[in-house]
């Protein structure tokens, strides 16, 4: 996955074995993992800027974009494919069935509601708001609630909205297996 934070200037490209790609202007490096085993080496579905120093890798490291090393662990696991930051210090994630907020502050985590049972299948960020791709539709996080803007009749585990982009016009695109 690629990550970009235009305000640090930071362009990060994750690989499934390779490591961490880093981006910034007249300045390429490449972090590779100490571990050698594939679970640990992966960055390949999602990172996300925790602050202008330190990237979050879908494998759970943090990882100092300035001086290449691994500063530590997230203390939670969660599932490496979906992973999203707001400005307020959050980090959003899935485990299992469940999406979290894991607040940096606090460092507690909690759990996000919904009035309908949901697989969230994305994780996406757009102007601020975390919105999520599921399997009962799409919607955005607000204080620690589904808001549901579409719902979806797949309702089957391995169906939902894989995907959540923005056009230059501020239309909302969404993307399933079987629709765009």
């Amino acid at each position: 996955t690629v990550l970009y934070h235009k305000a640090d200037q930071v362009l990060a490209l994750g690989t499934d074995s390779r490591g961490l790609f880093i981006y910034q202007p007249k300045n390429l490096k490449t972090f590779v993992y100490p571990a050698k085993e594939p679970s640990r080496t992966s960055a390949y579905y999602a990172q996300c800027i925790l602050d202008s120093n330190t990237i979050l890798a879908s494998n759970g490291l943090m990882i100092d974009i300035r001086t290449n090393t691994v500063k530590g662990n997230f203390p939670t696991h969660f599932n490496n494919y979906m992973l999203a930051n707001d400005d307020h210090g959050n980090i959003y994630y899935a485990k299992g069935k469940q999406v979290y907020r894991y607040s940096l502050s606090e460092q507690l985590e909690y759990p996000i509601k919904s009035s309908a049972y949901i697989v969230a299948h994305s994780i996406t960020r757009i102007a601020n708001e975390i919105w999520l791709g599921t399997t009962a539709g799409i919607g955005y996080i607000r204080n620690d609630s589904m808001v549901w803007v579409y719902k979806t009749r797949l309702g089957v585990d391995n169906d939902g909205i894989k995907c959540i982009a923005a056009d230059s016009k501020g239309d909302l695109w969404f993307g399933s297996y079987f629709q765009l």
